[in-house]
């Protein structure tokens, strides 16, 4: 047998491997290979720590399918709704079975606007209906039909009504990124 057992895949074009099976050798009690060669006497141990195989949703960084907003000047992270795994062109449930030589790509799916992001918001919103909102995508002023990509920088602020024009909003500030 072979010590290790690894899969291997592609994610959005890069080589990753996810260990299956890991064999350790222990050589009078020293750590050794399953190359390592054997003079006789020696006391030696075989050990395999096995690993479960993993899906999909295992092998994709954490947070992938989400969205990262800048919210009144704190990072929100949002599930995109129109993420999704493609395996050779077609989309692949994340719950599937990784399969060795799998080539995955992450997708975000249709065209998104900031109006697909408000419900999404909901719960960060609640509170603020009185509130004048100031919308920004990629540090440019935007309405509800601004469109969002995967690189795009979004900002909302809120700012109440009284509180003077648009002058006197705070800047933009540096935000998180869409992964």
């Amino acid at each position: 047998e072979t010590p290790d057992s690894i899969l291997h895949y592609y994610l959005d074009g890069e080589a990753a491997e996810y260990t299956l099976r890991r064999i350790k050798v222990l050589i009078n009690q020293s750590a050794a290979s399953i190359d390592s060669e054997i003079l006789g006497g020696e006391v030696v141990e075989v050990t395999q720590q096995l690993y479960p195989h993993p899906t999909v949703a295992d092998v994709l960084p954490d947070g992938a399918e989400c969205l990262n907003v800048r919210f009144n000047e704190r990072a929100v992270r949002v599930p995109n709704p129109n993420f999704r795994v493609l395996q050779a062109g077609e989309p692949i449930e994340l719950s599937s079975p990784l399969d060795d030589g799998a080539q995955l790509r992450r997708d975000v799916g249709g065209r998104m606007v900031v109006a697909d992001l408000l419900p999404l918001l909901q719960r960060e919103l609640d509170g603020d209906e009185g509130d004048e909102w100031l919308i920004t995508v990629d540090g440019k002023f935007a309405d509800m039909n601004t469109a969002v990509v995967a690189s795009s920088l979004i900002e909302i602020l809120t700012e109440d009504p009284g509180a003077g024009d648009e002058a006197q909003l705070p800047a933009p500030t540096q935000g998180v990124i869409f992964p």
